[in-house]
């Protein structure tokens, strides 16, 4: 592949650098942009390190920006420079969503599409996930340029596609408090099924007002597109319909691609206030696709 910019998010787990490492093996990357919190510089130094070394010994231009992970109107303006400043002459743009938040995924597909720039994004998944993900999440908030269109006085239709943190999709559901209920459950994992966790959720929301809870698969080609997209023709044009990812990242690009044919439906990104210092351990599949050809 000719990918001119690498675009990527660092973090502490084995797949930040190792899928760096990988993608620079794979693609034709002339720059790499990429961002991190100011909150875990610490965390990620190891890994900054060993990007930093990749780069040099590639004759990589590296750019390194820092974001506050509480500061979404700051993150914002600070993404739209990176981008502006990095994107000249670019030819075609890699994203690495594997370590990176959903709000600055959505954030950088917006931006990079208004360029009308070849894009692709890449997953690595790892090979194994700790004990516990995230905690004490915090209060959901629209995402810029993707909040949608609200209809005065209408009802409030959400759709969350989840995973294993059920405090977030809790936190999500008492802060909209929303009409009507949609959740999308993960059938499937890259290590087995998740009927565990299926059973969780409809023992916990089943009894919900006006709650349908289905399944998806966001690993298959069409990153379980065409399943959302059967319940979302279900609810009618009186309501206010709100997105949320919280299950596989890979439902992060689902979402948006769904978003970008229906202006009117909004994304909603809920962040958590810790991060844990294992959320995962080596590095698993590889999963690609195309946003803009």
């Amino acid at each position: 592949m000719s990918d001119d910019l690498l675009i990527s998010f660092a973090s502490w787990e084995d797949r930040c650098r190792l899928g760096f490492d990988r993608n620079l093996k794979n693609n034709q990357i002339l720059k790499a942009l990429v961002f991190s919190f100011d909150a875990y510089t610490r965390r990620t130094r190891d890994s900054m390190d060993a990007i930093g070394d990749l780069c040099m010994q590639s004759n990589i231009e590296l750019t390194q920006v820092k974001l506050s992970a509480d500061q979404p109107s700051n993150n914002w303006k600070i993404v739209i420079k990176s981008i502006d400043d990095n994107i000249e002459e670019c030819k075609e743009i890699l994203i690495d969503i594997s370590t990176m938040p959903r709000e600055i995924i959505w954030y950088i597909l917006w931006l990079t599409e208004q360029k009308s720039i070849p894009t692709r994004y890449v997953y690595y998944s790892p090979q194994k996930y700790g004990d516990w993900l995230t905690r004490d999440p915090r209060p959901p908030r629209l995402v810029y340029k993707l909040s949608g269109v609200a209809l005065p006085s209408a009802k409030t239709a959400l759709l969350i596609t989840t995973g294993f943190d059920l405090q977030r999709v809790r936190r999500l559901i008492n802060w909209f408090e929303p009409a009507k209920l949609i959740i999308g459950i993960q059938n499937a994992s890259q290590f087995s099924r998740n009927d565990e966790t299926i059973r969780r959720y409809h023992n916990m929301f089943q009894k919900e007002s006006d709650c349908a809870i289905f399944e998806l698969n966001a690993f298959d080609p069409d990153r379980g597109i065409a399943t959302i997209e059967k319940e979302l023709i279900k609810i009618d044009s009186s309501y206010n319909i709100i997105m949320s990812s919280l299950g596989p990242k890979l439902t992060a690009i689902s979402l948006y691609m769904i978003k970008k044919d229906n202006e009117k439906i909004g994304l909603v990104y809920t962040p958590s206030a810790q991060y844990s210092q294992d959320y995962s351990s080596g590095i698993g599949k590889c999963f690609d696709g195309i946003v803009r050809s």
